[in-house]
Order: structure tokens, then C-alpha cells, then sequence
């Protein structure tokens, strides 16, 4: 199996069922991921396999449509989670959702991390900055009863906390508020 195919078989895998909340306009759910997983195999997402730096387990860029993982492992919870996550970015690049700030970005992907981290029986460690953030996505699926219910819609003052303590982790405390995402879709390859 490639490693594409690895990374890809985590859209469609255990765990993902159970991802399905809207944000503002946002979207996330589970026939999504499984676009996102399609397009990975499709190779219209490239899987890069290299460091990210100190702050973030791996990375996706909408620039050249690629996500850059650690390992070509992928054995841990928290590996695949770290995916997932950057599977996010790529979710909202892939449906061009324009209308959504960098830190909404990132609230949707914190909350469809620690919901598919739930159902896989996996959690994170970290330092005091991220546990904050792990902590506040926990708080925020809690309170919405999203480890148990699909199609939650939340509002974007649901997330106040959870988008605080994300723009005080330093790789996210250079967003500014009101920064919007590329989403401008996939390449032509």
C-alpha cells in the first residue's frame, strides 16, 4: 500500500463516521472526508513526507494542493489525528469555502480532531499552549453533545473559547481575526 493510499484510507476509515457538525457556513462531514481521502488518491493532493518544524505534526498547503506528514508510519492515534486535521484545510480548500476565517479553519479542524480522536480511543499530550486548545475543542464538542449526535450546527460565538486559546498558541498567534482562507479550490493536474 502507498502512502497515499494509507493516508487516504484515513478518510474513509474508523472514526470518521461520527465527524459531522457545521460551523457558520462550514460544512464537515463524513461524505467530505471521503472527497478529501478520493482526492488524495486521485493523487490531486500529494502526500509529501518531511518535517514540519517544531509547532505543528504535519501540514497542508493550498498553494500546491499538498500535505506534508511526518512519517510514512502513520502508527500512532495521534499521527492519524494530526492528519486528519490538515485533512480539514484541505476540505475547505477542496469546496471553496471563501467565507471562512483561518481560525474558524482551525476550530473545525480542532473539533473534527478530538471527535475522531474519541472514537478511535486515542487522546494528545502536549505542552500547556496546545493542551489548552485540546482542551477547549473537548469542552466545545462536550457542550454540544458532539461525540454522540450528527449535524450539530454551531454558531461562530459557540467557538469563542476554542478560537482564543488557538490564537494564543504561538503558530497561530500571527493570524489575524478576520484573515480568510484561500479556498480556492483544487489545481488543475
Amino acid at each position: 500500500m502507498s502512502v497515499a493510499d494509507k493516508v487516504a484510507a484515513i478518510f474513509s476509515g474508523p472514526g470518521i463516521a461520527g465527524i459531522h457538525f457545521k460551523l457558520g457556513s462550514l460544512e464537515v462531514s463524513p461524505q467530505r472526508l471521503h472527497e478529501v481521502g478520493r482526492a488524495i488518491k486521485k493523487g490531486d493532493i500529494s502526500i509529501v513526507v518531511a518535517k514540519t518544524g517544531t509547532l505543528l505534526s504535519a501540514a497542508y498547503s493550498p498553494h500546491s494542493d499538498s500535505l506534508t506528514i511526518p512519517d510514512d508510519k502513520l502508527a500512532t492515534k495521534t499521527s492519524r489525528s494530526g492528519i486528519l486535521h490538515e485533512g480539514i484545510h484541505a476540505l475547505v480548500d477542496i469546496y471553496k469555502c471563501k467565507q471562512v476565517t483561518v481560525l474558524d479553519d482551525e476550530v473545525a479542524a480542532y473539533l473534527a480532531e478530538v471527535i475522531y480522536l474519541k472514537a478511535i480511543g486515542g487522546w494528545v499530550g502536549g505542552g500547556k499552549a496546545a493542551m489548552r486548545i485540546y482542551d477547549a475543542a473537548d469542552d466545545l464538542a462536550k457542550a454540544h453533545n458532539l461525540y454522540k449526535k450528527r449535524g450539530v450546527k454551531l454558531s461562530l460565538s459557540d467557538a469563542d473559547e476554542l478560537r482564543k486559546a488557538i490564537h494564543a498558541h504561538p503558530a497561530y498567534s500571527s493570524i489575524g481575526a478576520k484573515q480568510m482562507t484561500s479556498g480556492h479550490g483544487l489545481h488543475k493536474h
